[in-house]
Parts: C-alpha cells; structure tokens; sequence
C-alpha cells in the first residue's frame, strides 16, 4: 500500500484495542433457516454460510455471519458452554436448541444431574459455518488426539468431520471457503498423558482440512513449540497460501487442492530480516496479519509500521514523534479479510490517544474520534467481522483503576455505525 491517506471522522463510541478477528465472506450464499422462540413468539432467525475469508481464532468464540454471530457461553451456573446465536438486527440472542420448555443449562441445579441441552458443546474453538453447518475443533470421543466436530443449527445432529493426529490445540485457526487450517501439536516422545494432556516433547503441526470431503493433509511443520504464532498464513488467492514459519524464517506456498507444500525461496529471501511475531527490541515487530500484510509496532518510537507479506517493503502509517506525542501501547483488530483497527494508547492506562480505521482498498487510514477517546476502562475487542465487532465492557470500572474483576458486558458495535456519527451498541450478554 502507497501513500496511505490519512483521513479524520467523528464518532461516539465505545471501543479499544487489539486482539485478533474473524471476516465473513461478502459473496456469501445460501443460508440455513432456523425456527426458536423468542419471548413466547416464534421467530425465523436467518444464518448465512460464513466465514468465508480469514479468521484467527482463538481469542473469542465467535462465527460471525451477514445477520449475526454464532457464539459460546456458559450457562448460567458455569457448569458448561452452551450455543448462542446473536440476531444482529433484533439484538436479540437464542440458544441453539431446538427442545421445548428447555431451561438451556449444562446441569441442574437441583439434582445435579446433566440436562440434554441441545445447545451444549465440548468446543476448543469454533471454526466455521459451512454449507448450513457449525464446525468446531475438539477430542476425538474414541481417542487421545483432536478431532474436527460439525452439527447442523439446532444441536440436534452432531458428527466427527475430520481427525487430527495432534492431541492438543494453541491458539490459532484459519478459514478459507471449504479449507481450515488448524496449527496443533503432537507428542513425539511417547510421554503425552490423556489426563493432564502434557507431554515431554512435541512439534507443531499445521493441518489443512478440506470441510467438504474431510480430507486432512499436513501442510507445514515446525520444531518450535509454542501456544501460538509458529505459523502465518497470506497471500490467499483462491489456488494457494503463503506459510510463513517462524521457527527458521523460511517461506512456502501450499496449494489448496493437490495438497502440495514447496519451498518458496524468493519470498524467505524478502522477509529473512523481519520480525514476524518474534519480539524486535530495536526496531519493528509484526503480530497481526491480513490477507497480504502484517501490522505492527516499531519498539523505539511507537510508530505503527505495515509490512506486505508478497515483496518485503515496510511502510510507517503513523508516526507519534512526527505528532508529538507521547504513546503507551498500541493494538490491532482485523476487520474482514484485510482492514484493520489500530488502537493506539496513553501511557500509564491514561486511556485511548487515537482510533484508526485502515480500509486498504482506498488505501485510507481514518481516525475514528470520539468521546470513547477518553474512556481508559474499555478493554479491547473480542472478534471483528465485516458487520460488525464485539468488545468487552467493563462496566463499574472506576476511573484510575487498572486491574478489574468484576462484570463485564459483551457488546456488539456495527462498522457502519463505528465510521459514522452514532453511539448504538447492542449487550450480546
């Protein structure tokens, strides 16, 4: 991207910073129709085929579609999680349960005994809403190791799509159209224990799952072992992927339907001296990526630095010693598959200094400013789709303070009203 333009808006809104998101396709198509009860009164909620782009997860459980988001919670006890689906327009969120007169809790309360909620899950993440079904990663019943489950809208079909021979789960998930990609990691050492699920020694895997024929390859693998950020995806473009390893710095493109990995040495060439995740103490350190960049920070003056994945060149799209100003932290949310809030701090949670909105097909950075500018307790966003985000607010934070445990709400704030001049949200729960 060249000479980003920097443009600045007004807006009331509540938000802060950083975290990582999950997009919805524009081109969606098809959708499933699922029929609850809302307030005694039947409704038709409407859930398109989503997540068609990216999406790294991990961080909330969160799918989110044209009209709303699928979701997970605990029940009201915290005895387990249960299926939600948020109707962005209503603002209204339903159990995904088909079962009359369910109370949609794990246990009850009275006898303690297990109640069969339609809208319970066993999920270590959700992936993806794919041709009328929810996709979700979690153990194999007959095994040790991971396994890809799916189950139609209501809870009422639940089945195995794809088995993973890993047996346990970082942080990060991929979606592109039919494929995901899951980065995982396996024993190697025959130590792994199915009850505290550790093991002496392991390498990171990264699977690509074909969702429509369940075939599982292995598209890359790593001898470092970390919870997250052994691997990053770009440069989708409907055939292929980059990989990006962090372990060695080294590069490949990994095609989608042969299942083929080859070394991709041009590109190693151009990225071998960026810090990719890895912590740059001299200068720029990038942690989140798009479809064909990164963002980050550069550790000496603060400056929000962009580097594209495809050729290398790093651009500074804003520089706080060129303002004057002085800045704590900085934070970044993806927003559909390739824009980006950045959030830029005050020092000592002195609160929000700036907002940016990067939309990288007008190559604009837009400086959403507003009363939420001022409001040091709001504590970043949770997940981000093409509709919309979700944040968690606290809600009787007190000003000054800096560690908080108490209620929070989730909220969910559209990207038109984010970029225009309104302060609507909607309370998720």
């Amino acid at each position: 991207m060249k000479n980003v333009k920097i443009k600045r808006a007004l807006l009331g809104v509540l938000i802060g910073g950083m975290l990582s998101g999950c997009s919805a396709d524009k081109s969606d198509t098809g959708s499933t129709q699922i029929e609850t009860a809302v307030n005694g009164k039947a409704d038709i909620q409407v859930l398109s085929e989503s997540q068609k782009g990216r999406c790294r997860t991990g961080v909330g459980n969160y799918l989110f579609t044209d009209s709303g988001i699928v979701y997970t919670k605990q029940d009201e006890n915290g005895n387990g999680d249960l299926l939600y689906y948020f109707d962005e327009k209503s603002g209204i969120s339903v159990a995904l349960c088909s079962k009359g007169n369910c109370s949609h809790n794990a246990v009850d309360v009275t006898t303690g005994e297990n109640i069969e909620c339609n809208a319970q899950i066993i999920a270590l993440t959700l992936l993806s809403v794919y041709n009328g079904r929810i996709y979700y990663l979690s153990e194999d019943d007959d095994s040790m190791d991971l396994a890809i489950k799916s189950r139609d809208m209501m809870g009422t079909d639940d089945k195995k799509a794809a088995e993973l021979s890993a047996q346990y789960f970082g942080t990060d998930a991929w979606n592109y159209g039919k494929y995901i990609f899951v980065a995982a990691y396996t024993d190697v050492s025959g130590s792994f224990d199915a009850k505290t699920r550790e093991s002496d020694s392991s390498r990171s895997l990264l699977f690509a799952i074909n969702l429509e024929n369940g075939d599982v390859n292995i598209a890359a693998e790593s001898e470092q072992i970390e919870t997250s950020g052994v691997f990053v995806l770009s440069g989708y473009d409907g055939n292929k992927i980059d990989i990006y390893r962090t372990y060695d710095k080294k590069c490949f493109n990994y095609d989608l339907e042969s299942g083929t990995l080859s070394d991709a040495p041009e590109l190693t060439e151009k990225l071998a001296d960026k810090h990719i995740v890895e912590g740059n103490p001299d200068g720029n350190t990038y942690f989140i990526s798009t479809n064909s960049y990164m963002y980050g920070v550069n550790s000496t003056d603060k400056s929000i630095m962009q580097l594209n994945m495809s050729t290398g060149e790093e651009e500074m799209l804003y520089s706080p010693a060129n303002e004057g100003e002085e800045v704590g932290s900085s934070g970044f949310t993806s927003v559909g598959d390739e824009d980006v809030i950045i959030d830029i701090q005050k020092p000592d949670f002195g609160g929000t200094l700036h907002c940016f909105y990067l939309d990288t097909d007008r190559e604009e950075l837009t400086e959403v400013k507003g009363g939420f500018t001022t409001d040091h307790k709001t504590l970043g966003i949770d997940c981000a789709g093409d509709n919309g985000f979700v944040y968690s607010y606290p809600v009787d934070m007190k000003d000054g303070q800096a560690v908080y445990d108490g209620k929070f709400e989730l909220r969910f704030m559209s990207i038109q009203e984010f970029l225009g001049k309104g302060n609507e949200y909607k309370v998720v729960y």
